[in-house]
């Protein structure tokens, strides 16, 4: 009798003790979530929005603990072969996820003492230097969190083919010898696709393997992802193909190939992805196979920065967030060639969630709605205004127009500030109404309301969504949280509607021109009655006419994303350059007749005149074949 006693009160010993060492994550999930609710609620958005946002086929994967709680596909993966989406089975391209695995590499060599988050990256790249701004070095801690100050990367980022590219070390070192950065490290969240291409470069270094290799070795095989690649053969089976709806019909888009991978290469089976969901809410463990340390996990999903001291910010390789329930999401979002992905890991309760879809039309409309239907099944505290009476202060100080222009400061791209948008806020009794283009996908201009919560920071009513306004070097910035940060518009100079009617004005002012001057040749030429200059000015007109033509149906599309070949940047960006030549030409010819006040000298010299200038122009926007930075 004492025997069977002791023996039943060992066992209920050892239940105790499970449950008092079983991750209460996994706990609380197994109550609250189970696979019915999520493929009800699931099923329930795919039904309204696919066909509505014209997305061709999804997949969508939850976590719970250490496993799979619902896995299912919508649609199709390929159109024209009618292939299934199938979460199992095909690969599929999640662009900008892999910088979260990019950071789990990084932390990865930083407890091996191979990396240290706060010293100078130049330490560890012995094959080139990067330039500093102001001579502040650039740490990995910088990198991580978006704050290194780079320049946004645009310019021949991918190649058509996977043999047209070159390596990220190449690369970059190509790209900060013409793209310095251009704020103080630490200073402004700007996401940033060379700085963690960089970190793959640094990956590289420090491991003594491409990333490519040291991926396989130390996060895919431990985490048994054997089908994830850094490239891929779309000429494959089960690849996802992606598309757009245009004129009543899918169509399907051509694949890119990145030269940074460790910023957006990433392609895996969703099921498999699932793993890496699971290893981080598993304190760096899957099946056995310890990935990182459990302090490491909790150090990349802590808040490593913030705009401001209120917000979720972001930690390493994952955005903070909070959901409406109350409940802190760890998340990031990719996109590549009409992909689009999202993962969510909520904490609190152990759930991952992975949304993917292969369509170009919908934005993150449909992957926001999953995560957040499934998300707000979980027991939480709803969301209300922070604590205490934010102080008052004189909303109209905000009341200014906000440029929004991610673009390149330096080399080509800087001219798309052109087609930069830009937010109105006014004040409205105890609230702030923007009106703008909102960085949600939708492409519509919207009106939002925001009421203050902190000196400063505002909360979008009825949203999630927050803005933080402050002064630097006496100019006013709106940011939006976790998006991007827009200085003030200070002159009519600065709107991007001026900036491009300049460019686009004066190019078809030499339109005029060139048409005129061929008329009038033509008259000419049987009256033969040749005024001078006549020839020099269809010239002038003709290069610019041919620059532009070329720039507007060959230059501003996709060529910049893959770069110039030689003949365009060589010569069709010099053709500005000779017209400028003959107006100087035709300027010292015509001069000396301009001052005694000859009118067609004083027409030449303007017409000489403008084609300097609007050389200028174009010089200043880096549209030439030299650039003014």
């Amino acid at each position: 009798m004492n025997l069977k006693k002791t023996a039943v009160c060992l066992m209920a010993f050892m239940l105790l003790m499970a449950h008092l060492l079983l991750p209460a994550d996994t706990a609380a999930a197994a109550k609250t979530l189970a696979a019915s609710q999520v493929e009800l609620e699931v099923d329930r958005i795919m039904k309204e929005d696919m066909e509505r946002l014209h997305i061709p086929g999804a997949t969508v994967v939850v976590t719970s603990g250490q496993k799979i709680l619902f896995s299912k596909g919508y649609g199709f993966a390929d159109l024209e072969r009618q292939t299934a989406m199938n979460p199992d089975k095909t690969l599929i391209r999640i662009g900008s996820l892999v910088k979260s695995v990019t950071a789990t590499a990084a932390m990865q060599l930083v407890e091996q003492g191979k990396l240290d988050l706060r010293k100078d990256v130049n330490n560890y790249l012995p094959g080139f230097q990067i330039s500093n701004y102001k001579g502040l070095p650039i740490t990995l801690h910088d990198l991580l969190t978006h704050t290194a100050g780079l320049d946004e990367l645009i310019y021949g980022v991918n190649a058509y083919k996977q043999a047209d590219t070159i390596s990220s070390g190449a690369y970059l070192k190509r790209y900060f010898k013409h793209q310095p950065p251009v704020r103080a490290p630490g200073e402004e969240y700007a996401y940033s696709n060379a700085g963690l291409g960089l970190v793959g470069v640094l990956v590289e270094q420090a491991s003594g393997m491409t990333l490519s290799e040291y991926m396989d070795k130390n996060i895919f095989q431990p985490m048994e992802m054997p089908n994830a690649s850094l490239s891929v053969d779309e000429q494959k089976p089960d690849v996802a193909k992606s598309y757009v709806y245009a004129a009543g019909k899918y169509q399907p888009l051509p694949f890119s190939h990145i030269n940074l991978p460790g910023a957006g290469g990433l392609n895996v089976i969703p099921n498999e992805f699932a793993h890496y969901m699971i290893t981080h809410l598993n304190e760096g463990k899957y099946r056995g196979n310890t990935l990182l340390n459990p302090e490491t996990i909790t150090m990349m999903h802590d808040k490593q920065f913030a705009e401001h001291p209120l917000v979720d910010g972001l930690g390493y390789g994952f955005f903070r967030g909070t959901m409406k329930n109350g409940l802190l999401k760890l998340w990031h979002t990719g996109d590549i060639d009409g992909f689009s992905a999202e993962m969510a890991l909520i904490p609190s309760h152990g759930i991952g969630i992975f949304v993917v879809i292969n369509s170009a039309n919908s934005g993150h409309q449909i992957l926001n709605k999953v995560v957040d239907g499934i998300g707000n099944i979980l027991p939480g505290t709803p969301v209300g205004q922070a604590a205490g009476t934010p102080p008052p202060e004189d909303l109209h100080i905000y009341e200014r127009e906000y440029k929004f222009a991610k673009v390149p400061q330096h080399g080509y791209g800087k001219w798309l500030e052109f087609l930069g948008r830009t937010f109105k806020v006014k004040a409205n009794g105890e609230a702030l109404t923007v009106t703008g283009i909102f960085p949600d996908g939708s492409g519509q201009v919207r009106e939002k309301t925001y009421t203050p919560i902190a000196q400063g920071l505002f909360q979008e009513k009825g949203g999630n969504e927050q803005i933080f306004f402050h002064q630097m070097n006496g100019m006013w910035k709106m940011t939006f949280i976790g998006e991007v940060t827009m200085n003030e518009v200070t002159s009519f100079w600065e709107e991007p509607q001026t900036l491009l009617g300049i460019y686009l004005g004066t190019g078809i002012v030499w339109a005029a021109i060139l048409v005129i001057a061929l008329l009038y040749s033509f008259i000419a030429f049987f009256r033969k009655r040749w005024k001078p200059g006549i020839l020099i000015i269809t010239a002038m007109a003709a290069l610019f006419v041919i620059f532009l033509l070329l720039q507007l149906s060959y230059g501003n599309s996709e060529v910049i994303t893959y770069g110039y070949p030689i003949w365009y940047a060589l010569g069709i960006c010099s053709l500005p350059f000779l017209a400028a030549g003959l107006g100087v030409y035709m300027l010292v010819r015509s001069g000396a007749e301009a001052i005694k006040g000859k009118a067609s000298a004083i027409s030449r010299c303007a017409i000489a005149l403008l084609s300097l200038s609007y050389t200028a122009y174009l010089f200043y926007w880096n549209l030439l074949s030299i650039h003014y930075s």
